[in-house]
């Protein structure tokens, strides 16, 4: 029995436990659905092209001009910078939501035999 406050993901000497020691049974087993393995990367890409366009428009609609585009010679260096990073930072939030959001919707428990 462990202490409620111990982590199972620490040795007892409180160094981190290296990933091939956590035992795979650990945890709640769940088996995940093919098709959302298969679903979840296009999904992430149409969410993700669907998010930076919203993010475009938004950013025509505050400013009254064209999103800066990185090429551009004409654009500064830390306005396409700032740009560069408010996107992937969004890109990446919307990645993290649909793979989780489809690991959630694929996940089934296995069933003890």
């Amino acid at each position: 029995m462990t202490h409620p406050h111990e982590d199972p993901r620490r040795n007892p000497d409180g160094r981190a436990r290296h990933s091939a020691e956590i035992s795979p049974h650990e945890g709640p087993q769940v088996e995940i659905n093919p098709v959302a393995h298969l679903l979840a990367p296009i999904a992430a890409v149409a969410a993700t092209f669907v998010v930076r366009k919203v993010l475009d428009r938004g950013y025509r609609t505050v400013t009254g001009s064209r999103a800066p585009e990185a090429r551009d010679p004409g654009v500064s260096l830390g306005r396409a910078l700032m740009w560069t990073a408010a996107t992937a930072v969004t890109a990446a939030l919307v990645e993290v939501a649909v793979y989780r959001l489809a690991n959630q919707w694929g996940a089934r428990p296995t069933s003890e035999n």
